[in-house]
């Protein structure tokens, strides 16, 4: 229609130009350091305002480089922790990336390889990894694989493993590692592309998983 125009969005320019043959390009640029901290606060919690966390909780959100998944995911790992791990996360967020995806900055892999190994927990861990190489996009989808893989250690009826998936779900999505349906629907949910490209990193490393695209 006249006037109408098409926004595509993608993190490779190729895409753009070669294969979607678009005609006028230009970078969304990252996050300022104040527009950062101030993103940071509010996922992290007011908190880390406190003298004795506010340098290295600043030295964190700066390690996130401006990327908004890293940010959120980050401070949503370290909410309400205590200074060590926060210092601890310091130091790992400051070593080489890992990250062999051309596409994946390497501050974004580490933030989100950081807030992986905070979850914890094994099952949580799992469930993650699954919905990441595998792509479910539902709770019906990911209870028949978790159930089919075993991931659900101690349960054998069907109604409380539905009620450990929900519960997996929602504390992933309170980690920020999955995103609410556009639907507002519970039975649904989605994965940041960024998110999942790091799921697969580290489902082919540790545990021998293969993924086509």
């Amino acid at each position: 229609h006249i006037g109408c125009k098409v926004l595509f969005t993608a993190r490779s320019e190729e895409v753009l130009s070669g294969e979607m043959e678009s005609r006028k390009n230009f970078p969304v640029g990252f996050l300022k350091e104040d527009e950062a901290w101030s993103l940071f606060t509010k996922m992290a919690g007011d908190y880390v305002e406190d003298n004795e966390l506010k340098e290295v909780a600043r030295d964190v959100a700066k390690e996130c480089a401006g990327l908004p998944v890293s940010i959120v995911t980050v401070a949503r790992a370290l909410r309400n922790k205590g200074i060590r791990e926060w210092k601890d996360a310091l130091e790992q967020l400051r070593r080489p990336s890992s990250s062999n995806f051309k596409d994946v900055q390497p501050a974004a892999f580490k933030a989100i390889e950081l807030s992986y190994n905070k979850l914890g927990r094994d099952d949580l861990k799992n469930i993650f990894l699954l919905i990441g190489y595998t792509a479910i996009s539902s709770i019906h989808d990911l209870l028949m694989c978790g159930m089919g893989l075993g991931l659900f250690q101690g349960i054998k009826r069907m109604e409380a493993a539905r009620a450990r998936v929900y519960t997996l779900v929602y504390k992933l999505k309170a980690s920020c590692m999955l995103l609410e349906h556009g639907s507002k629907n519970e039975h649904w949910f989605s994965m940041h592309d960024v998110v999942r490209d790091v799921a697969i990193a580290i489902a082919t490393r540790e545990q021998n998983v293969l993924t086509m695209r």
